[in-house]
């Protein structure tokens, strides 16, 4: 029989099973996964007191981590499950999709090449990725434009634009154009 711990360190759970009412994948025929199963559809929702210690390999590896989980709907959740159940490297923490400073989230393509996901992998992780909610600036930066110069004529026949030519005035210099 699968251990609660065992369970939640191949789900990718932060917390110990019974804390989520996330179904899990109806592929997980184990006693276990019929249990949660059970437990989550069940109504009301079972109030159970545990004193858990959490398995070292689902601890955050970053100071300010936040689980995903609290982000998903339970049909995103059983989905993430799945896909953390079929991989070695599981995204848990919504700092696992992010970049190293925690400021923005990777693309779907980086996180395919992160974690070494097939197409269809992406496509079935593609709705978790954009339950993840994303803070937009208050001020936004100001948008900067580029503007080129005309360092010489387009054709060969036209002159170039005057230039400003700064004239010495020993009292104040000015710019004048001829």
């Amino acid at each position: 029989m699968e251990s609660l711990e065992s369970y939640q360190i191949e789900s990718g759970l932060t917390d110990h099973p019974l804390a989520f009412r996330i179904p899990p994948p109806a592929s997980n025929t184990t006693f276990l996964g019929a249990l949660l199963r059970d437990l989550a559809t069940f109504q009301p929702a079972l109030t159970i007191a545990t004193h858990w210690h959490q398995p070292p390999a689902s601890r955050p590896h970053r100071p300010n981590d936040r689980p995903i989980w609290p982000h998903l709907t339970p049909a995103l959740g059983t989905t993430l499950i799945s896909i953390n159940r079929s991989h070695a490297n599981k995204v848990r923490w919504v700092g696992d999709i992010t970049n190293e400073k925690g400021t923005m989230l990777l693309s779907l393509p980086s996180l395919r090449t992160k974690y070494g996901w097939t197409r269809a992998t992406l496509q079935r992780f593609t709705p978790i990725w954009d339950a993840i909610p994303t803070a937009t600036p208050h001020n936004p930066p100001p948008i900067l434009r580029q503007q080129t110069i005309q360092w010489g004529s387009q054709h060969s026949g036209q002159p170039l634009p005057p230039l400003c030519r700064l004239y010495h005035d020993p009292i104040s210099p000015t710019w004048t154009n001829p």
